[in-house]
């Protein structure tokens, strides 16, 4: 393969991922250097959710060849690069057992055991030393002592420099053992455009009216997308809204870290569902519109341990996925997840995809 390949539909980086990766385990310890994927696109092309995609494709493919016994034991780990420090990234050095010595930990994104898909996101916006770091992973499959497990695969994800996202350069030797590269697009011209439309007040007007959490969901979609529709004519505008659903309890993305905390102690040990709406808009009008829920179980966790999780979750993305990101250290705070990923995620993708493709 060459190093550089241009490839303009998201489907077919998924398609073309997913067999290199396959190819990295049918010849993993052949003497053969294994592809590590990148995607580089614009930011909302489709990077993190096509990644995810790609790791329930090898999950299939590893359940039908006997290496794993339940999907679910095949994993996604998510890194999201620029949040991370060197030492977060490379390992804590902790003092031996003797005291006489340092040992580094094992990082969660270097495991020995299990399989699955380790995601390097943003690795473009990292700082070179980071990258550099990271550069040992990729080229090594090890960070310092620590090997990476051989039924583990390495896709990284990126900007591209003219998409003005604060891309750095990275280092020769990390940016030539990236290949494939598929420059990523999902054939859509978008722009993302904030609504603001005024969500605390819709919600407490239709729980006073007793709606459900999926009628609260679908509402808040729609009129998104059918005030930014009103300003576009002709255009398609895709309106999505998420809320979970805690034993009939409404609860909404955080906007503090405290409310964070007092969310995750609700959760904690339970179950809850989380609800996805999109809607699509054209003219001020809905003409067509999607809910899907999923149901999770969330591990029972001391203070502390919630706190630490907070402490590794950044603004953006706490304020953003609510208080958890499914893709990323989310995924550790739950015994069980039943449900479409996309719609954890908040962007039941392949329903959207279906009805665009249904436009012509």
């Amino acid at each position: 393969m060459s190093k550089q390949e241009n490839i303009t539909f998201l489907n077919d980086a998924i398609d073309g991922s997913f067999e290199v990766l396959k190819w990295n385990y049918l010849n993993y310890g052949k003497d053969k250097q294994l592809f590590v994927p990148m995607w580089s696109g614009r930011v909302g092309c489709g990077k993190s959710q096509g990644v995810n995609q790609v790791k329930n494709l090898l999950a299939d493919w590893m359940l039908d060849q006997g290496k794993i016994k339940d999907k679910s034991e095949y994993k996604l780990v998510y890194v999201d690069a620029p949040q991370y420090d060197a030492g977060e990234i490379s390992g804590w050095f902790v003092p031996s057992k003797d005291g006489q010595s340092m040992t580094r930990l094992r990082p969660n994104h270097c495991p020995a055991d299990g399989a699955g898909v380790i995601f390097i996101d943003e690795i473009t916006q990292a700082p070179t030393s980071i990258q550099n770091i990271l550069g040992q992973l990729i080229l090594e499959r090890r960070l310092g002592e620590h090997k990476l497990g051989k039924d583990w695969m390495i896709v990284c994800a990126g900007n591209r420099v003219k998409d003005r996202a604060g891309s750095n350069v990275m280092p020769t030797q990390v940016r030539d053992r990236l290949k494939p590269w598929y420059n990523v697009d999902n054939n859509i011209d978008s722009i993302v455009e904030p609504s603001n439309v005024d969500e605390n007040a819709v919600k407490l007007s239709l729980i006073k009216e007793q709606a459900s959490p999926e009628i609260i969901s679908k509402n808040l979609a729609e009129l998104k997308a059918n005030k930014v529709s009103m300003k576009k004519n002709d255009e398609i505008v895709l309106g999505a809204d998420s809320v979970i659903d805690l034993e009939g309890e409404l609860i909404s993305k955080p906007e503090s870290r405290e409310e964070a905390m007092e969310i995750l102690r609700k959760l904690n040990g339970k179950s809850h569902f989380l609800i996805s709406s999109v809607c699509i808009s054209k003219n001020g009008s809905m003409i067509w519109n999607y809910t899907d829920k999923a149901k999770l179980t969330m591990k029972n966790f001391s203070d502390d341990a919630l706190k630490n999780y907070l402490s590794k979750i950044p603004d953006e993305t706490l304020y953003a996925y609510n208080v958890y990101q499914i893709e990323g250290e989310g995924r550790s705070l739950f015994a069980s997840i039943e449900g479409d990923e996309d719609t954890i995620m908040g962007l039941p993708i392949k329903k959207i995809k279906e009805y665009i493709g249904s436009l012509g």
